[in-house]
């Protein structure tokens, strides 16, 4: 592969509207607001034993970002994870998310950059960091294509910028939305790097582990449809395929390498007992999971994409997420909220560090008996 000339690394890391007032000072930049900012409040998960720590507490009370898509004439995608690159050589921050890296980007870090490929006058990014994993590809991918749509923009693009598309789950979603095959470009290596005359860019739609309700919406009604009873008993939309009745689901992650529940076996009967179904999320297609979540009315599971699922709900479901001390995560307990679920979670000890951030957690096995299930389950049941 040939090289193209120095100047194709960026030179600049700004902010998006950093960009534009240092750009775009003597005329409207082309950047369209489809949701304003706004301040949420979130109600705390009910707890035993542990009450909710500083992961919890920081986002209860928080900024929800603006949402908008902005054109850049001549940008540029850079990398497997989308990193937007303006004809100024500007790398957008936060436009261009890498897990492990926010105060670099890899784009820095290269010695140079290949030629970008020129493949057709109107490309769309929608990939970032963790695409492939079913939560980010949910709540990260598939509403930055609906904020293309609320823009009026996703019939005029050629081409749509995703993750290598590997998975079911992707490939049901994508034909749930009605996007073509034949209109996506896979950013299925480090060196993908393309040059488009018009670069559409919707923001991230929300920030890492607090998905927006706006977002989370757009994925509830892209496959449940609008206009669902707001209270149970509802039934399960056409739309959807017949599912065997299961009032209360266990998500189990045993064949998962971490996060798992330490001695699951061992409570199956427990599990039996209380009159939880044991599913294993990935065996079921994207409609599946929809029905089978839609139908319930407990769910409990060690943090994992499983839970996800929880977005198909309806109205005071109850959520029980279980939690290894050494790797608490609050994403579950929003996208509760979103949607007035009824949440509560309980650890398996007081955390080592609570003040570390989540991603830098250890994602060890959480080790909870049948009476801390119990007791969290009365807890819930009883409120």
């Amino acid at each position: 592969m040939g090289w193209w000339k120095p100047l194709s690394l960026p030179g600049e890391v700004l902010t998006t509207d950093v960009y534009l007032d240092k750009y775009y000072s003597t005329y409207s930049p082309e950047k369209a607001i489809i949701f304003p900012a706004a301040w949420r409040e979130e109600s705390l998960p009910g707890t035993l034993r542990y009450a909710p720590g500083w992961k919890f507490t920081s986002l209860s009370k928080r900024k929800v970002q603006e949402a908008f898509v902005l054109r850049l004439p001549d940008g540029r995608v850079w990398g497997q994870n989308g990193a937007v690159i303006t004809r100024e050589g500007v790398l957008l921050k936060d436009l261009s998310r890498e897990f492990g890296k926010r105060h670099g980007h890899s784009a820095l870090e290269s010695l140079r950059i290949g030629k970008p490929a020129e493949p057709a006058r109107n490309i769309a990014v929608l990939s970032t960091a963790g695409g492939d994993t079913f939560y980010h590809w949910l709540f990260d991918i598939l509403p930055r294509y609906y904020l293309l749509k609320k823009a009026g923009l996703a019939s005029a693009i050629d081409l749509f910028v995703v993750p290598r598309i590997r998975s079911r789950f992707q490939q049901e979603s994508l034909l749930q939305l009605g996007i073509a095959r034949f209109r996506l470009l896979e950013a299925d290596t480090p060196d993908f790097h393309i040059r488009a005359e018009n670069l559409f860019v919707p923001s991230l739609p929300s920030l890492l582990g607090a998905v927006n309700p706006w977002a989370s919406a757009f994925v509830r009604e892209a496959f449940l449809g609008p206009n669902l009873p707001a209270v149970p008993p509802a039934e399960v939309p056409s739309n959807l395929p017949t599912m065997p009745p299961a009032k209360r689901l266990f998500i189990s992650r045993k064949n998962a390498p971490n996060r798992r529940l330490a001695g699951e076996e061992q409570l199956e009967d427990w599990l039996e007992r209380n009159g939880f179904t044991v599913i294993m999320a990935e065996n079921h297609t994207l409609p599946e999971q929809a029905a089978l979540f839609h139908g319930a009315e407990v769910v409990m599971a060690v943090h994992g994409s499983g839970l996800s699922n929880i977005v198909f709900c309806r109205p005071g479901t109850i959520i029980i997420e279980l939690f290894a001390s050494s790797f608490v995560v609050p994403c579950y307990w929003i996208l509760a909220n979103n949607h007035s679920l009824r949440y509560f979670c309980l650890q398996d000890g007081e955390e080592t560090e609570p003040y570390r951030p989540y991603w830098e957690g250890i994602p060890g096995d959480c080790r909870l008996t049948e009476k801390d299930l119990g007791e969290i389950l009365a807890l819930a049941t009883k409120s």
